[in-house]
């Protein structure tokens, strides 16, 4: 019994000892898990682990990286699921997925920033490429928005644009709220991204 007795109280002055550690521990990561948690989603298309956002954004323009191999994608605009501008104050000039998807195939899924082309002019453009998980698409989709106010639709327009750089993964979010604050912050962060030099010269040339 006073052998036990010692051993318990042995391993409780080790606890305690520990404590401080494991606390300073868990404080580090804290901030890591702050903004994100992990979720299954699954498709017909695809199985695959989607970060939850439920936190303030935490990407910067900092943090942004050149895509290795630029992808251009060109094509005609469509009408896309009508959620873009009525739900989420952010209006996407969609390309129809399914002819592009060959090279749809060769990049991974996630948010990018690059150029667009329309009527013989360049803008700014952020797009999404994937599955959307908050929305639960079942199929791979790229959903650029421009950076421009236009004052009327553009249906059928032809529509080219370089995808130069990569923010952030696909991520699932707790509610359209959170969707909309982290969709505001990717445009800031691709709005300043694409006056660097190393994005500014994938930009096209103006044409008449």
């Amino acid at each position: 019994r006073e052998k036990r007795k010692s051993t318990s109280n042995g391993i409780l002055m080790q606890v305690r000892t520990l404590k401080p550690q494991v606390t300073r521990f868990l404080q580090v990561l804290k901030p890591l898990f702050k903004s994100m948690t992990t979720k299954t989603e699954t498709s017909q298309n695809q199985v695959g682990s989607f970060l939850v956002g439920d936190g303030k954004p935490t990407w910067t323009v900092e943090s942004v990286k050149e895509v290795q191999n630029p992808l251009i994608l060109e094509g005609t605009v469509i009408k896309g699921f009508g959620r873009g501008g009525a739900e989420l104050g952010c209006p996407t000039a969609n390309l129809d997925a399914e002819s592009l998807s060959d090279k749809l195939a060769t990049i991974d899924p996630g948010i990018y920033f690059g150029w667009a082309q329309l009527k013989g002019e360049t803008y700014k453009m952020v797009t999404s490429i994937g599955w959307n998980p908050f929305y639960k698409n079942e199929k791979k989709t790229i959903e650029p928005h421009i950076m421009h106010k236009f004052e009327s639709d553009f249906y059928g327009e032809h529509l080219k644009i370089v995808v130069c750089g990569y923010i952030r993964p696909e991520l699932d979010f707790v509610s359209v709220d959170a969707l909309i604050e982290w969709i505001q912050n990717d445009i800031k962060v691709s709005d300043q991204a694409l006056n660097q030099d190393r994005f500014m010269k994938f930009r096209f040339a103006e044409s008449s």
